[in-house]
């Protein structure tokens, strides 16, 4: 065989992990994993926790300077609230079809049946509103035991220590490299003038360095602002360069309007309106229709690159075919139902993906622990290293320990790494388990102590201080640390679990979903104890949990149709995006942002807290009587809880340069700026762990918690509120112009004031094509109950005469009304007499059936 042919067959096969990596520091065999994982484990646990340790006391120190001693948002939004909604939702829920009487059982439903079940309905809707009543009362009881803390350092301490989150469970997405995959992923545009008139243009605003279409934020480059980069640039080759300035995606449509009212009467702009003008019942304002038609050519090119060099046809022919083919739809007061030419029927038919996951980099955290599969430094098995420091990132230490698990007899390696390790970007971090210390109260002996050492560690510099503050925090730890570890080993070891990553039978995915153990995490309150000592009382193995069991969720497109159905959150919503290629986009957080400043056209935030949480806390249907911008920052955090767990670990592991100037702040230095928002995340923090505290010492929740004993039922925890905010889910059915910007810039008022217009309209729907939009525009859907309760009184005015007809509005804002103040009146009005109410309430709509029954013989 001659020299080049041993060369070509030597470079068909399959090369084997190297155990010596580009830095020059080799892997270490240390056995088997069985002998030694769970050691060597705990061993790089604490590490990893001392690391973290000495970042908090320098934040702490930091944060003491007398220059910082105006910045105190924890102080100022210690209320907890808001969580009515989460409490409803995961409660039992009552059954919307009762058994059937001997009425019911013939195949036609006359009045006298319906009248008998409509009654049996509304008193199981009333008894579970009574029943929701007791248990917000109950768990507000339990709020007002929380002790007030005073003193500014102590309670700093406690909450850097709560979001340090040693014991936290967390599923963490990483940035996914560019790829070629076709996705709905609308552009940054910019104005242009064309030909020698100058008519005003709208084209791609491209990264001024990769000269690719920027589809998200970008930074300005020094220089000016026409020199844009992209978020992939940046990360690639400028990070941390403090003179670059981030900009979100962001809308350009007063640029537009001023350059076409600038050519009002020219020819050639007269011309191009005509060309792009819509039907008349789809008609809009001029510069809506030229944003729309470049968003949609774009996508539509970026689709159509792999087949037929065929233009793709402007989007205002689209929309005259669509219209012409569906004729009369357009007449109805609200256009819904079968018109969703682009919106999920577009998104489904051009960009699903048959394999979402299959390159997506996931990786389950345990405190500062990251278990993943897939990198080299798995070497083909299970990788476990150190997360990058969440305070204080400029401290991270070189030459830390990972340990890799084969996957071949399970053998375990261990090797130092020679430098510091490069900081992960992530899409997103899903909070899985909020761990139990520092979140609580009563606070043990030992989180006591801890928090001391933590503010003299603050103080004195003394190795012999931060030793003690090592080893107070390793006891404290330790008895969760050992239920922790024995369960994640387990599944480590176990040889069911496959570690090497594969894309179509073991993606990250798959390998994240089988090391967290359902019979330990699944529950949304922990069902068993730890005993830290004698002295103190059991405390839960962890505080609340948002495990679900693989296939939970269900299809993308199956959408909530009913007030029963708990609503997607935005955090599910976003993971979605993955089924459509949406690989490359921005961040869960800078995503939410695009909503206001480039689709809805604002190019700021209408309300305070959207700066950190972005999106509009208002609830349809007002199950809640407070729209966002009266809200306070628990009520915005808790409309959902698990994205806002979420989000707030993903801030964390941010650093200062992935953010914009402030803008409600912007007297404040940067440095300044960066701690008020650091405190303001770790008090919304405080108050979904207060609230969550609370719940779980509330007997009368936890008897009424919904069990899950249905894999369908584990996602009602991720839900959130049903929104008033308009157009905000992923998969609305926005259609036509819509989907690439909204469509409520009237001539005249202002667009904040026709985006309340809308939002009131969810807020409180008077017609059934306004509750239309609160479902998704699902024609005809009404929320359950109301048909039924407006059917019992018609009918018994009808036949019986005993009662008289009230306006459904004034029976809802009654009904409200008398809910609101049995909330507000804890102290007045006890357990025992919202059990007898529940119990007169119930035996006079027997006496009432026995009644309608009667008139019916």
């Amino acid at each position: 065989m001659s020299r080049l042919s041993r060369l070509f067959s030597k470079s068909k096969q399959t090369q084997p992990v190297t155990s010596e990596n580009a830095g020059g520091s080799a892997w270490t065999e240390v056995g088997k994993a069985a002998d030694h994982l769970l050691e060597e484990l705990e061993s790089l646990y604490w590490a990893g926790v001392n690391q973290e340790l000495d970042c908090i006391v320098s934040t702490l120190r930091q944060w003491q300077q007398p220059q910082f001693q105006h910045i105190h948002p924890d102080a100022d939004n210690t209320l907890v609230n808001g969580f009515d909604t989460f409490i409803s939702n995961v409660l039992l829920q009552p059954t919307a079809t009762p058994p059937k009487l001997a009425s019911q059982v013939s195949t036609r439903i006359d009045d006298k049946g319906r009248l008998v079940r409509s009654a049996e309905v509304r008193a199981m809707e009333l008894a579970a509103a009574k029943i929701r009543t007791r248990v917000n009362v109950d768990v507000r009881k339990c709020l007002a035991r929380r002790p007030v803390e005073i003193e500014a350092a102590r309670r700093r301490a406690r909450l850097l220590l709560q979001a340090a989150g040693f014991l936290d469970i967390d599923t963490a997405i990483e940035h996914s490299p560019a790829e070629n995959t076709p996705s709905p992923l609308t552009p940054q545009l910019r104005m242009t003038k064309k030909e020698f008139k100058g008519c005003p243009a709208v084209s791609l605003l491209r990264c001024s360095e990769c000269k690719r279409v920027i589809r998200g934020s970008m930074y300005q480059a020094p220089g000016g602002p026409n020199r844009p980069i992209c978020e992939d640039c940046y990360w690639e080759h400028h990070y941390g360069d403090t003179s670059y300035i981030k900009q979100y995606k962001h809308s350009i449509a007063s640029e537009v309007a001023a350059g076409v009212n600038m050519h009002a009467r020219c020819s050639s702009c007269r011309k191009h309106r005509s060309e792009i003008q819509r039907p008349y019942e789809l008609r809009s304002k001029t510069e809506v229709h030229m944003l729309a038609d470049a968003k949609y050519l774009s996508v539509m090119e970026l689709q159509k690159k792999s087949d037929l060099p065929t233009p793709p046809a402007p989007l205002a022919k689209v929309i005259h075919k669509d219209h012409s083919s569906r004729a009369g739809i357009y007449d109805a007061p609200s256009r819904s139902g079968k018109m969703r030419l682009v919106g999920d029927e577009w998104l489904c038919k051009d960009f699903m993906q048959m394999n979402p996951w299959k390159n997506i980099r996931m990786a389950v955290r345990v405190g500062p622990l990251v278990i993943e599969n897939g990198p080299k430094e798995s070497r083909n098995g299970a990788g476990i290293s150190l997360r990058d420091p969440i305070f204080g990132q400029e401290q991270q230490k070189a030459g830390l320990t990972c340990l890799a698990i084969c996957r071949a007899k399970r053998q375990l390696w261990r090797r130092i790494s020679a430098g510091r390790q490069k900081r992960k970007r992530f899409q997103t971090v899903l909070k899985q388990v909020v761990g139990t210390p520092f979140t609580g109260w009563p606070l043990s002996a030992a989180e006591e102590e801890v928090i001391e050492l933590l503010v003299k560690a603050s103080s004195d510099s003394a190795d012999g201080t931060r030793q003690e503050l090592y080893d107070r925090v390793k006891a404290c730890l330790r008895p969760w640390v050992s239920v922790y570890f024995e369960s994640i080993v387990g599944r480590l070891l176990d040889s069911k679990t496959t570690l090497a990553w594969d894309r179509l039978t073991n993606n990250c995915k798959q390998f994240c979903n089988s090391l967290i153990n359902w019979q330990v995490f699944g529950s949304l309150l922990a069902q068993s104890f730890i005993t830290h000592s004698n002295k103190d009382p059991p405390q839960p193995l962890y505080r609340m949990s948002f495990v679900c069991r693989p296939h939970a969720t269900p299809s993308p497109f199956k959408h909530p149709d009913t007030i029963i159905n708990i609503p997607y959150g935005l955090t599910e919503e976003y993971i979605r995006r993955f089924h459509f290629g949406c690989y490359t986009s921005p961040d869960l957080i800078d995503s939410l942002h695009e909503y206001w400043f480039d689709w809805a056209g604002f190019n700021q935030h209408l309300y305070p807290h959207q700066t950190l949480f972005p999106w509009d806390c208002t609830e349809a249907l007002r199950r809640y009587p407070i729209k966002c911008g009266n809200c306070t920052l628990s009520k915005h955090i808790w409309a959902f809880p698990f994205d806002s767990w979420s989000i707030i670990a993903l801030h964390l592991s941010r650093e200062q340069f992935a953010y914009p100037p402030s803008e409600l702040s912007p007297n404040l230095t940067r440095e300044a700026s960066w701690i008020n928002n650091h405190l303001t995340l770790l008090t919304a923090l405080d108050s979904l762990s207060a609230g969550a505290t609370a719940m779980s010492q509330s007997q009368h929740f936890m008897s009424w918690l919904q069990p899950q004993s249905d894999p369908s039922t584990d996602r009602i925890k991720l839900g959130g509120i049903n929104r008033a905010q308009p157009c905000s889910h992923a998969l609305e059915q926005r259609t036509h112009d819509d989907f690439f910007a909204a469509n409520w810039v009237p001539d005249y008022i202002s667009p904040i004031q026709a985006y309340e217009i809308l939002r009131n309209k969810r807020y409180l729907p008077r017609t059934a094509q306004e509750r239309e939009l609160v479902f998704w525009c699902v024609e005809g859907q009404e929320p359950p109950g109301e048909r039924l309760r407006l059917l019992v009184v018609r009918t018994v005015v009808r036949f019986v005469g005993i009662v008289e007809l009230v306006e459904m509005e004034e029976m809802e804002e009654m009904e409200e009304m008398e809910e609101m103040e049995e909330m507000e009146d804890v102290e007045v009005e006890g357990m025992e007499e919202i059990d007898m109410q529940v119990l007169v309430f119930l035996e006079s709509l027997k006496c009432l059936s026995g009644v309608i029954r009667m008139a019916f013989l």
